[in-house]
């Protein structure tokens, strides 16, 4: 009675194993196949990507300088990620001043465009106890609900921001006024 419980239960383990392995096979497969699928997550970025310099070469990180660069490169689509960026502010609540090697940019909630000026466009900076009063020639149309205007406001909540910004400003519309007339 025992021997022939042990050879039953033997040639019937000989057909059950194989296809038991076969199902185990294919389970851990797919198992494999869908821990893989999940690793392709998009991970929410730990700090803003490092900036290059213009020569192309990577910079050590800069925070501050990372978080504008990422700024200047999403705002408008990229639309200014040509632009070689030199400095941010936050000027008010909802907008920051981005300062680039060829103009200013003031976006709104770090992501939407409210104006930008090309440096070559700009006459004359003053400051006022709202912020910057940027004098520009021809008139620019930064608002267009307000029409052309041939001086615009970049209100700026904190006086010593606004000097920062007032004087880094500038150097770069004085730098591009160089380039295109060295002779000045």
């Amino acid at each position: 009675e025992g021997f022939g419980k042990g050879v039953a239960q033997g040639l019937i383990g000989i057909a059950v194993k194989p296809v038991a392995g076969v199902f185990d096979l294919t389970t851990r497969a797919t198992e494999g196949i869908r821990n893989t699928t999940n690793l392709v997550v998009d991970k929410p970025r730990v700090r803003p990507p490092r900036t290059f310099a213009p020569n192309r070469m990577m910079k050590e990180f800069q925070r501050e300088e990372a978080e504008g660069t990422l700024i200047l490169n999403t705002v408008k689509s990229g639309r200014y990620q040509g632009d070689t960026y030199v400095f941010h502010k936050k000027i008010t609540k909802s907008h920051t001043a981005i300062l680039t090697t060829q103009r200013i940019l003031k976006v709104k909630n770090s992501t939407s465009l409210a104006w930008q000026l090309p440096y070559s466009v700009i006459s004359g900076l003053n400051l006022s106890a709202e912020g910057i009063l940027i004098s520009v020639e021809p008139a620019q149309t930064v608002n267009h609900l307000d029409g052309p205007r041939k001086v615009i406001l970049l209100k700026v909540l904190d006086p010593s921001i606004a000097m920062i910004i007032f004087t880094k400003l500038g150097a770069c519309v004085k730098a591009v006024k160089h380039q295109s007339h060295p002779t000045k």
